[in-house]
C-alpha cells in the first residue's frame, strides 16, 4: 500500500532497483593529454590539393585532419593549409 501525499493522490512506495549500477574505479590521477600539430602547405591551383595516397599515409601515421584553410599568398593567388593533429604516445 502507498503513501497518500499533500494533495490526496496515492503515491506508491519506491521499489528496490532489479540491477543496482556499478560505480568504476579510478585508480589514480588521468594523464593530461598531449597532442602534436602538423601544417603542411600547398601551392596553387590543383597543386593545392593533396593526394588521396598521401592523406592515407597520414593517417596511419595517426596524423586526423582538423581543418583547411585558405590563405591569400600575397602576389593575387592562394594557397590551402591543411592542419593535422595527433596525439603523443
Amino acid at each position: 500500500m502507498g503513501n497518500v501525499g499533500a494533495y490526496g493522490f496515492h503515491q506508491p512506495e519506491p521499489q528496490q532497483a532489479q540491477h543496482p549500477l556499478t560505480v568504476p574505479v579510478v585508480f589514480g590521477p588521468a594523464r593530461r593529454a598531449q597532442f602534436t600539430y602538423r601544417v603542411i602547405t600547398t601551392g596553387r591551383g590543383q597543386a593545392a590539393r593533396l593526394e588521396e595516397s598521401r592523406l592515407n599515409a597520414l593517417g596511419k601515421d595517426g596524423w586526423l585532419l582538423v581543418s583547411v584553410l585558405p590563405r591569400s599568398d600575397g602576389e593575387g593567388g592562394s594557397t590551402l593549409e591543411y592542419l593535422f593533429v595527433r596525439s603523443e604516445p
